[in-house]
């Protein structure tokens, strides 16, 4: 399932309105990439899964919500990757600030820590940037579900990433490079799963 809460007018005292969006329903996401998708029990399932580089290298499986865009937003959801024990980089990936297969941000949560894994990423007509330092820790160390949320200001530039619950925010910077744009999960190249995910505007 996916969930699109809007919250109500400042001043106005209005109750957030929540609306079900199926992710059965086609017409609202765009699968791209090499990926290989199935949907079981409200659960976003990806397959199978494999590194691409054409025309560069960036996450290899997508799923694009397309019904709306966003600007100032809080996205958050339920991950697991699939890959095996032996991959100790297993990933999945949170997409915003989307305008184009080879122009938007991802959110990296993955089991190791390096300059091409676990962090904020750029994708701008070219392979994906990390923009960001590598001072965390990896996000994705097991095959559990972990909850992420992630929060973006587009006046101000902010984007933090918060894991597993966590008060402050384990990733944080600001950038302005995209805007408004669409949001979306998927993996740069492994198999895994995305459930609970929920939109606060």
């Amino acid at each position: 399932m996916f969930i699109q809460c809007i919250s109500g007018i400042q001043g106005q005292n209005k109750a957030p309105k929540t609306f079900n969006l199926s992710l059965k329903n086609k017409k609202q996401w765009h699968f791209e990439g090499i990926g290989e998708w199935e949907m079981k029990d409200s659960t976003l399932i990806i397959v199978k899964n494999a590194i691409t580089d054409k025309p560069f290298r960036v996450p290899s499986a997508r799923a694009i919500y397309t019904a709306k865009k966003y600007g100032n937003f809080e996205l958050s959801a339920s991950i697991k990757s699939n890959a095996s024990t032996e991959q100790i980089r297993g990933d999945i990936i949170l997409i915003f600030g989307y305008q184009s297969p080879s122009q938007f941000y991802y959110a990296h949560f993955t089991g190791t820590v390096d300059d091409t894994h676990n962090g904020i990423f750029i994708v701008n007509n070219t392979d994906r940037k990390k923009l960001m330092d590598n001072n965390t820790s990896p996000f994705l160390p097991d095959r559990d579900w972990h909850n992420v949320r992630l929060t973006r200001n587009i006046k101000t530039g902010e984007i933090k990433v918060f894991v597993d619950g966590s008060v402050n925010p384990s990733l944080e910077l600001t950038d302005k490079t995209f805007l408004k744009g669409n949001i979306g999960v998927g993996s740069f190249n492994d198999p895994g799963e995305i459930k609970d995910i929920v939109v606060i505007k």
